[in-house]
Parts: structure tokens; sequence; C-alpha cells
């Protein structure tokens, strides 16, 4: 047996590239206004990888198996950090905390954690770009030309990328760092362009638009997510009204290695969307998919999509409008709901009426609610039920005094604490239409600006509307009313925000949420339809009810 020296172990081992190498990362100073700062794969919301990472207050150790992007939060009332760092094995680094200029539009007081030691170039990328550029405020709305976006867009990627050539020369950055970071610019202008479907008709757009869209892969969800995008809402206008269209085209050009990615998207998508015009179609793609499909994560997201395009089916799957059917696809549920699923069903069935709160059908549907009481058996959806009953008996009635005066509420024009009640009397013998939205609400936002068509409905039908903003910072909700020139006299900050008892006592724990008075202020409609082109008919409708009464 040939023998093997010391020397040469010795060699070896020292040679021999670690798998996985051990990464510190610790600050400088003990005394920090945060109390706990997270850490998670950038990307990954759900995963704030506490098995791999040992944290010790604000320190943390662990093995990466190979470069990876990380993402660092903490906040605190209105200051926080929020920050991408690079990370390599064998890295140690040491930070301090300090507050930067600059890092966003907002009144909140922007951190930065600073990094020292080996490849702390990495690390104080993400941060420096941010201070060095201006605030990004190139984000697509309606109404904004395509045309002068995508400018603005390219005119960004320039900046970040001359940024970046900047950085690269003045600091010690490896090439790897290097592609990733001229990727992620890159990727995120394709990511920009790639948006605009989802706002605009995608056949208003030139047909040269996406030509520069260029997507370099890379391990971060970003691309993944854009990808996804490109191929559910850049092929054709309405994708919600043309599943097979777009199905064909990830059949045909879907890159092979992420076509399964795209495809359980393509179904989770349309699971929450369930047309009665497309059910057997995309029924087959279903059973198609969960025959190929191969990845095990993928093949479980689309197994949960499938339930829930089973369960939402049944819900929407019926009628075109099934806030106005009750009666019929609550029948449906009866004879053809499977046993398996049926109290799921029935639940997301009276969670739904609850919510819309439909006066005209108010016996019938307390008569269900009465009935599933006595008969669903699980304690969990039981409770789920309680509480919508809870929400459904507010439908028709008044408000109770106890929220009308103890929710307060500010004007624009003073910081004065105002009841709920003096404001509906400001407006007595009228319906009226709540927005309750935020200045960080992009939907929310996004809806006020298409209002104008139900605003002049509104306006001619003697019908006022009121925004009840939920934001928490005075400034960013006079900054959003002015920026989006939505004026009125009718602007009102809660006090209290998501926890004002008017906003408890509905149940608005997300918006954008409208709800609708009738002329002596009692609730008309809990969850009344938006005031957005698209669904003006509907609240159309709904206005000529109320003002029946």
């Amino acid at each position: 047996m040939r023998k093997i020296s010391f020397l040469t172990l010795l060699l070896c081992a020292l040679c021999a590239k670690p798998l996985f190498a051990q990464v510190s990362i610790r600050p400088l100073q003990k005394d920090t206004i945060f109390q706990e700062i997270n850490m998670r794969k950038y990307g990954n919301y759900s995963d704030y990888v506490r098995p791999e990472i040992q944290q010790n207050g604000l320190q943390w150790d662990f093995k990466p198996k190979e470069f990876t992007v990380y993402y660092l939060t903490g906040y605190k009332e209105n200051e926080y950090i929020s920050q991408r760092v690079a990370v390599y094995p064998a890295d140690t680094v040491s930070y301090v905390i300090e507050p930067v200029e600059k890092l966003d539009l907002t009144d909140s007081k922007g951190y930065a954690m600073k990094f020292y030691g080996k490849n702390a170039a990495h690390y104080n990328f993400d941060w420096q770009r941010a201070a060095a550029l201006p605030p990004d405020t190139v984000w697509y709305r309606t109404g904004i030309d395509a045309l002068d976006f995508k400018k603005n867009s390219r005119n960004w990627r320039d900046m970040e990328l001359a940024f970046l050539e900047k950085y690269s020369k003045e600091n010690a950055v490896s090439q790897e760092f290097y592609d990733y970071a001229c990727a992620d610019i890159t990727n995120s202008y394709a990511g920009r362009l790639y948006s605009v479907p989802q706002y605009c008709a995608l056949s208003s757009l030139p047909k040269n638009y996406f030509d520069d869209a260029v997507l370099i892969e890379n391990k971060d969800a970003d691309y993944k997510d854009i990808l996804i995008s490109k191929f559910l809402f850049a092929v054709t206008d309405n994708p919600q009204d043309n599943p097979q269209e777009i199905y064909q085209n990830i059949e045909k050009n879907a890159p092979a290695k992420y076509k399964e990615l795209i495809l359980s998207n393509f179904i989770n998508y349309y699971s929450y969307r369930v047309l009665p015009t497309h059910k057997i179609f995309l029924t087959n793609v279903i059973d198609k998919a969960k025959k190929e499909v191969t990845d095990s994560t993928f093949l479980a997201n689309i197994l949960l999509a499938e339930e829930r395009y089973l369960i939402n089916g049944f819900l929407f799957g019926v009628k075109d409008n099934p806030s106005d059917y009750p009666q019929e696809i609550y029948q449906n549920i009866e004879e053809n709901a499977p046993a398996k699923y049926k109290e799921q069903i029935l639940v997301k069935y009276i969670n739904y009426y609850a919510n819309v709160g439909l006066p005209t059908h108010k016996a019938f549907l307390t008569n269900v609610i009465a009935k599933a009481k006595n008969e669903v058996k699980d304690s969990t959806r039981l409770a789920n039920i309680l509480l919508a009953e809870q929400l459904y008996k507010k439908n028709a009635a008044m408000l109770p005094d106890s929220v009308l005066d103890k929710t307060f509420l500010r004007s624009q024009e003073s910081d004065e604490k105002i009841p709920l009640r003096t404001i509906l009397e400001k407006h007595q013998g009228k319906a009226l239409y709540i927005d309750f939205w935020a200045s960080w609400c992009s939907p929310c936002r996004q809806n006020m600006k298409e209002s104008g068509t139900t605003c002049q409905y509104l306006k001619e039908q003697n019908v006022e509307m009121l925004y009840f903003s939920v934001d928490t910072n005075v400034k960013s909700w006079e900054k959003a009313i002015q920026e989006d020139n939505a004026q009125s006299s009718n602007h009102y900050l809660c006090s209290e925000n998501f926890k004002s008892i008017l906003c408890e006592y509905f149940q608005v724990n997300g918006i954008p949420r409208y709800v609708l008075f009738d002329k002596k202020h009692k609730v008309f409609m809990l969850n009344a339809p938006r005031p957005t082109e698209d669904d003006f008919p509907h609240l159309k409708k709904a206005i000529e009810e109320v003002l029946a009464k």
C-alpha cells in the first residue's frame, strides 16, 4: 500500500475549499435603537432562515453553502432599516448603525448598517446606492404615458449601472458580486416594463415595447417573479379572460428549466379567478399538470391550488356576478359539493356574503347561517361562521352610539379630533360612500385615480363620498392627497388607524375597503364595489338600490 506523507495531507487540507465556512456578523456598538433585526434570504418572505442562522441579539453566526443575498429589516415607530447584503462563506464583518439621508420619500427616518471587514463592500453596496441616487419615483400608474415611463425606467437603470461601475472601481468587489448586481439592475428594469400590462391594455403598447426587457438568469426570486409576470401578464389583454392563450404561450415558449414554476403560478393565479366559461379548460390543465410536474414543491402548490379552485368554483364558477345569486349558489352547494369539502365551501360562502352585506337577501342568508351553525362540526370553521354572523348583523343597522361617539377622526384643516357622529350629522339626509385607504396602499391610490366617473355620478345623485385614511403619518397622508389630486373637504384621518373603533366594528383588516350607507345612515353594503371604471356598473346598481329605499 502506498503511504501518504503527513506533509501531503497538510497541504491537501490547506488547499481544500471549505464546504460550509463560518460567517460572523457582529455589531461594533452595544446600544442601538433597534431591539431586533430580522434576517432572511432575499426574495423569500416566509424564510427567516432560523434553522440555518444562530442569532444572538443583533449578531449572527451561520454557515451559508454559497454566495447568497440576504435581507436585513428592523423597525421602531417611524425608524427603520431595510438593506440587502451579499454574503460569502467565511465572511467576518462588523457593523455600526447610523442614520442615512434620502433613503425614501416618506417622513420615516432611515438607517443603514455600515459594515467593516472582509468583503464589507458587498454588504454596503445596497445602502450606498440608495444614499447616492435620488429617491426612486419610477413606478407605473394608470394614466401615465407608457413610453414616458419606459424612458424614465431606462434612465433609472442607466444611473444604477453607472453607480455600480463607479462603486466597483473604488471598492474591492468580486466578479461574482459584480455580475449579480448587474443582473439585479437589468432585471429590475425588465420587471418595471412587464408590470405595465397589469394596468393598461397590452394592445395599447408599441410592438417593440419589450425588446430591451432583457432578463439575466440569477438565483434571486426577483428574476423568477419577473419571468412569471412576463408569461402571465404580457401575453394578451385581460389575462383573466384569456387563460387558453396564456397557457398556449407557456407550453410553446416557457424556458424548460422554469416551465414547472411558471405553470404552477399560472394554476395558482386562476384558482382565485374561477370563471364559468373557463372551468372545463382549467380543470383539464390542472389534471394534465398533476401528471407531468415532477418537482415536489410545485406539485404540492398545484394540489393546493386545485383544492382552492374546487372550493372557489362553487362560489364564483356558477354565475358571473355571484353577489346577486346567493340562492342559486347555495342550492348548488347543497346538491353538488363533495362531502370532503362541503364545510369549507359553506364557510367561504357565508364569509363572502357576510362581507358583501346584501340587504335584499338578508332573510335567506340569516336562515343559511342559522342552519350552518347547527350542522358544521369543525370548531375553527364554526368560530369563523360566528364571526361572519356578527358582521352580517351589522348590515341594515344604525351604527351604535359607542362607534359614533368614540371613533375620532381629524380633518385636513385641523388637528382637532372630531367624533364620527359630528361628521355624519354634517351630511344628514344623504347616502354615504366611505373609502378606507392609506398613502402606502398602491391599490387604494390607484382606485382613487380611476374614480373620476364614480365621483361625478355620486355628485349628480347627491351621494357624499368620504375618505377615511388609516395612515399613521399625517404628512404622508396629506402628501398622497396632493400627489393624486384627490382634493376634497371630506378627507379624514382615523386617529387610531386600524385599531379605531370604527375599523374594528366593520372588521377592516385590509384596504382598500368601501362601505355604503343609506340616507338614514344605516349600513346598506358592508363591502361595496370599488369606484373604478370596471366596477362602476355594479356600484351604480347599488347606488340606485340605496336611493330607492
